[in-house]
């Protein structure tokens, strides 16, 4: 088994993660409403969609440790 079969399902999950809490928070941030509810549920699900793109970038993207330390850092923040 390849490392990119192994990490294959869990960078799915986070694609398809990031692209739900995207298109939820263009959901309601795309309407007209004015109270803050919607809007802090659009930021937070765009939040969400931030921290699924940088674990994503962890488990893909990294090769050496300080990329893999900085894209644990970034995940981790968010």
């Amino acid at each position: 088994m390849s490392d990119w079969s192994a990490l294959a399902t869990p960078a799915m999950v986070l694609l398809i993660a990031a692209a739900s809490s995207l298109g939820a928070s263009a959901v309601v941030l795309g309407r007209h409403l004015r109270s803050a509810l919607p809007w802090s549920f659009g930021v937070g699900m765009a939040g969400f969609a931030v921290e699924a793109v940088a674990g994503f970038i962890l488990l893909t993207g990294t090769e050496s440790p300080d990329t893999r330390f900085f894209w644990l850092q970034a995940w981790q923040i968010t």
